[in-house]
Order: structure tokens, then sequence, then C-alpha cells
């Protein structure tokens, strides 16, 4: 299974806790991470408000892609870095 883009703010619920219930009711061996777990920027207090309220029973599964995506604090995708 692959999942990416979908903790748009802090906070559980909405279209994330959504994917997460799908994930574990698919109940994959391995999700495929593709990044863009958190809007707008990764920084450790919005992971842990907004990715980690809906996911985190399920984050042993996720195996992240690497490049620039808003997960990490000074990466972008918008402006070339």
């Amino acid at each position: 299974m692959a999942a990416g883009g979908f903790q748009r703010a802090s906070g559980g619920g909405g279209r994330a806790g959504a994917v997460a219930d799908v994930i574990r009711h698919t109940g994959p061996d391995v999700v495929l991470g593709l990044g863009d777990f958190q809007y707008e920027y990764g920084t450790p207090a919005a992971l842990q408000s907004g990715f980690d309220q809906n996911f985190r029973t399920l984050k042993p599964l996720f195996r992240p892609t690497a490049g620039p995506t808003h997960d990490v604090v000074g990466a972008s995708d918008t402006d070339g870095g």
C-alpha cells in the first residue's frame, strides 16, 4: 500500500483520519510513504500534533520516500529546494 499528501493541518481526524482508518482496515505489512505527511512545514511540533495523532500506531509500517517535501523544515517542492 502507498499513501501520501494527507495531513493538511494539526489535530486528529479529517482526511488523514480516514486514510489511517483505511490502512488499519486493509492491514498491510508495509506502507510506502509518498511524502507530504504534514503540511505546511514538517516541524517536530507539527508532526506530533498532526501526523502522530492519526498514525501513531501505524508508524512502524511506514517506509518514507526521500525527496523535497513539506515533511522537513527548509525543504520545499515549490522553490526548487
